[in-house]
């Protein structure tokens, strides 16, 4: 005989109150659910949105040094060229097709990452430092407009603004890795005397229409200013075969801005037939040219040696721009911009 299952009236009053309770909660549910979803809908957007703006001011950075156009970098390049990589990336299956891009000088240390332009006199300093920025953004009017969300209508948010900033910069270098300097150091005094620190480039003597002839070790400015010495980086060693190894083989060990450089003493005439011809080379900066101590390096620059003189004692050549090493790096930044370059054309610092 079959036995029937009979629901007890409370059995009956649970099984109500349970699906109740499910109509109640089922909005929280779904709320909960849109909001996952939503949200990595709109991570999604926001990454593909930096990185598109990362690549575009990195492709910007890359041309500030392009030939030719506007001095001393080339600010309308770079703009172009920033603007031209927007539309390479797609950002929510949509492609980019409009940005603000902003091209001129930051400062070290601004931590609002403001771009100056290059017109803004009385602003510029030796130590600042080009860089294209890049705004892009999913908003009203803009790349197609918000970002539509899935479930977003049901918590009274049917779209989602996406915005993206990102700075790229051309750095002076900060760092030397080994064997990427010639052992000499210049005094900041000379580039005062024969750098423009407003075109990054060697001031012109009007008899030439070229950068003007300078001799290393000797004496400029009435006797105030001396020009530069032969640096054995971090050790303390007058010995002329020491010094014809670090004119072979470069610094031994890396250094950067902040680094103390010996600078030697005595004549040593003999070193300079060592001297290569002809070639760029990038060496030191110091605050102030003291034989036989210690000093501060304080940029890295590019000098053009033409020759060594021995019976003169002197380097003779000229400051010069463009002189890029893969030896040289932007490292913590800082420095000033002294006609060296790194090797890498262009820094992501925001």
């Amino acid at each position: 005989m079959l036995n029937h299952l009979v629901l007890s009236p409370r059995s009956a009053q649970q099984r109500g109150s349970v699906l109740m309770l499910f109509v109640l909660l089922l909005p929280v549910l779904l709320g909960f659910t849109a909001l996952a979803v939503d949200i990595s809908r709109i991570q999604l957007a926001k990454q593909e949105l930096q990185n598109a703006a990362d690549a575009a001011a990195l492709a910007g950075g890359a041309a500030l040094d392009d030939p030719g156009g506007d001095k001393p970098y080339n600010w309308t390049a770079a703009t172009q060229a920033a603007t031209a990589f927007i539309s390479k990336n797609l950002v929510a299956r949509r492609v980019l097709t409009d940005g603000t891009v902003t091209a001129g000088y930051i400062r070290p240390g601004d931590t609002t990452y403001t771009v100056h332009s290059p017109s803004e006199t009385g602003w510029i300093s030796p130590f600042d430092v080009p860089a294209v920025q890049v705004n892009l953004s999913l908003s009203v009017g803009h790349n197609g407009g918000p970002l539509p969300l899935l479930f977003g209508a049901l918590l009274g948010r049917p779209t989602q603004d996406i915005h993206a900033l990102a700075t790229a910069s051309a750095y002076p270098p900060g760092y030397a890795a080994a064997g990427a300097l010639f052992p000499m150091v210049i005094g900041r005094c000379m580039y005062d005397l024969y750098w423009d620190f407003v075109t990054r480039s060697p001031k012109l003597d009007p008899a030439t229409g070229q950068p003007y002839k300078v001799n290393i070790r000797s004496l400029y400015k009435n006797g105030t200013c001396n020009s530069g010495e032969w640096s054995t980086f971090n050790t303390t060693n007058n010995s002329v075969t020491y010094v014809r190894g670090l004119l072979a083989n470069g610094n031994p060990v890396p250094l950067q801005i902040g680094d103390s450089t010996y600078i030697q003493s005595g004549v040593e005439n003999s070193l300079f037939d060592s001297v290569p011809k002809n070639v760029n080379v990038a060496v030191p900066v110091v605050s102030q040219v003291t034989a036989g101590s210690g000093q501060q390096v304080i940029a890295f620059a590019a000098f053009h040696i033409d020759f060594g003189d021995k019976k003169n004692s002197v380097i003779t050549g000229n400051f010069t721009s463009g002189l890029k090493s893969t030896g040289l790096s932007s490292g913590g930044g800082g420095g000033m911009d002294l006609g060296a370059s790194t090797g890498i054309p262009s820094i992501l610092i925001q």
